[in-house]
């Protein structure tokens, strides 16, 4: 699961995803762009709302690739 963050869903009009594999990795992006687009500082308040606002995602593809036995002979998906 790769965890998402939407800067709008803190900072309305900016429109910053970011996306880690950890909470940890993806703060620390969200603070360097904090600091570099927003001049704000990582405080804790900051990061609560962060961590409120983290949304978690099936990574892109990893289940959604047809296996062999799913598809017809001209390659359809038989769904």
């Amino acid at each position: 699961m790769i965890k998402t963050l939407k800067c709008s869903d803190i900072m309305p009009g900016c429109d910053f995803v970011v996306r880690a594999w950890t909470e940890e990795a993806l703060l620390e992006k969200a603070a360097a762009h904090a600091q570099k687009v927003h001049r704000v500082q990582l405080t804790q308040q900051l990061a609560d709302k962060i961590r409120t606002a983290i949304r978690v995602e099936q990574a892109r593809g990893s289940d959604k690739r047809p296996t062999l036995s799913g598809l017809t002979a001209e390659g359809f998906a038989t769904d």
